[in-house]
């Protein structure tokens, strides 16, 4: 089971308007590649999407994700948002929850992120949180850094290609860490690892990074829910 399915919270740490859009669109190919049959929840905060913009619809359908399995939600305050995301996973039609907000006053600390944790685990939803700023000590089960990547050996010259992002993974409870690069093909709905430079966002000049391993990445495309997501 891919540790994104992984029950808790799972945080986007964002430096900056190019990783905010790069961790939403990297959750949103995650959407693609799923086998989700229910609603899925987006909560934003009206300041983080006026500064960084939202989700295009148009966007979605090239993904292959239907928007109308998409409940987007504008909060005006980060709080607005953990609130709306609490509300969420106490309903039995939602199957993944994704928060958008300012991390402003620490407000992702561990009390804040231990209530969505239990109420993941109850209702059986990941949480998926995009956050703007730099974070504490939480109580999540990982948290991420996603820069956007270019993917080398595109068919097509002159072109930007697949969407590629580079992912570290610098907190997780199962142990695991390290730093990997995919892309995304929305043909074939499939990710393709890429080859990894000697630097990334974690690791210093000449240094070379652990690259996490390919089933952390994964999207399970079969996946199931029938009273739960069953073992991981």
């Amino acid at each position: 089971m891919s540790a994104f399915l992984d029950l808790g919270v799972h945080i986007f740490e964002c430096e900056n308007a190019a990783h905010i859009m790069s961790s939403s669109s990297f959750v949103a190919s995650l959407l693609a590649v799923s086998s989700f049959g229910g609603t899925i929840v987006w909560v934003s905060q009206t300041l983080l999407a006026h500064e960084s913009g939202v989700i295009s619809g148009q966007g979605l359908q090239e993904f292959g994700i239907d928007p109308d399995r998409i409940l987007f939600v504008h909060a005006k305050k980060a709080t607005d948002v953990l609130w709306v995301l609490e509300q969420a996973l106490g309903s039995p039609s939602v199957e993944i929850a994704i928060g958008e907000l300012k991390n402003d006053k620490g407000i992702l600390d561990l009390k804040s992120t231990r209530r969505l944790s239990l109420r993941s685990a109850a209702s059986d939803i990941p949480v998926h949180l995009i956050s703007a700023g730099k974070t504490g000590a939480t109580a999540a089960l990982s948290r991420w850094k996603v820069e956007p990547f270019s993917r080398s050996g595109f068919p097509w010259p002159r072109t930007l290609g697949w969407s590629a992002w580079r992912l570290a993974l610098i907190k997780n409870k199962k142990g695991i860490y390290g730093d990997q690069s995919v892309s995304f093909e929305p043909t074939e709905r499939r990710f393709v690892s890429e080859k990894l430079p000697a630097t990334s966002a974690t690791h210093p000049q000449g240094s070379t990074p652990p690259q996490v391993p390919a089933e952390i990445i994964a999207w399970d495309p079969a996946r199931r829910r029938a009273g739960g997501l069953g073992p991981g």
